[in-house]
């Protein structure tokens, strides 16, 4: 009977949890606030049918643009950590500002902290939609592959989970309790989120971002490539000037964005 690896490590990271939990509590606050915002809109700021759906779809268009700054940032600025960490604040103020919103009299005042509550939200959950799950994935070691789709498989139930209850509860709470807390229960929700987030906060790998790490980049690597491209000799590759002036791990990395994107370009269309 052959004997195990001694190297072989078959237990999660203990940081998966403070993510998996971050990430349900995370859902439980974005799916209430959604839950009641058309008959808030339609039925305490009186507008119309078609306005509350513009102002959904405009929101739920915001909200998945936002993913390729949040990404950027990332990437190359904060690192995924940080730019998680900071960007859900952003994220529990526009839950705040829409649960205040009820305590204003006028409707142009209320109209005004939905855009604002919204536009927070928007910024915060697509800002940190990217960098979660890359994240989680940042805490396996190499020999801990096995591992990693159990995890992202509790990490999506824990999508399923907060969104399913805050359907069932929220509604519930604005028809006892009114807007306010029906919008302040979600925000409660995200700060705790990001409280359970923070715990995790020795335990995690941190991958620096480009900038930390010298790394030079796609556009940096192609513009390179493409104001040099006389200088190539017959046979070479487009990469080939690149290959002269930065590292092999820059120009793999710039070089393998084509075959990716014939894979993926649709899904924007989509």
């Amino acid at each position: 009977m052959s004997t195990p690896s001694a190297t072989r490590n078959d237990r999660w990271p203990p940081q998966i949890k403070y993510i998996v939990g971050n990430e349900a509590a995370e859902r439980f606050s974005y799916y209430g606030m959604k839950a009641i915002l058309a008959l808030y809109i339609t039925n305490v700021l009186m507008q119309t049918k078609d306005q509350a759906t513009n102002i959904i779809h405009i929101f739920g268009f915001v909200n998945y643009f936002m993913p390729v700054l949040g990404a950027w940032v990332s990437d190359r600025f904060l690192g995924r950590y940080k730019t998680i960490l900071w960007i859900s604040l952003t994220y529990c103020v526009g839950h705040g500002v829409l649960a205040l919103s009820d305590f204003i009299p006028s409707i142009d005042g209320k109209l005004l902290c939905l855009y604002s509550g919204l536009g927070l939200i928007a910024f915060g959950s697509g800002g940190i939609k990217p960098c979660v799950s890359a994240f989680m994935g940042d805490q396996f070691k190499s020999d801990q592959g096995h591992l990693m789709q159990k995890a992202y498989a509790a990490f999506y139930f824990s999508i399923n989970f907060g969104s399913f209850f805050a359907f069932l509860i929220i509604p519930w709470i604005r028809k006892e309790w009114g807007y306010s807390w029906a919008f302040g229960v979600p925000g409660i929700f995200m700060a705790v989120a990001t409280l359970i987030f923070w715990l995790g906060t020795r335990h995690y790998v941190m991958v620096p971002p480009a900038n930390a790490s010298k790394s030079a980049g796609f556009f940096k690597v192609f513009f390179f490539a493409l104001r040099n491209r006389r200088q190539r000799t017959a046979g070479e590759s487009f990469w080939s000037p690149a290959v002269k002036h930065f590292n092999a791990t820059d120009v793999d990395a710039a070089r393998s964005l084509g075959p990716i994107l014939s894979i993926f370009a649709l899904l924007p269309v989509f």
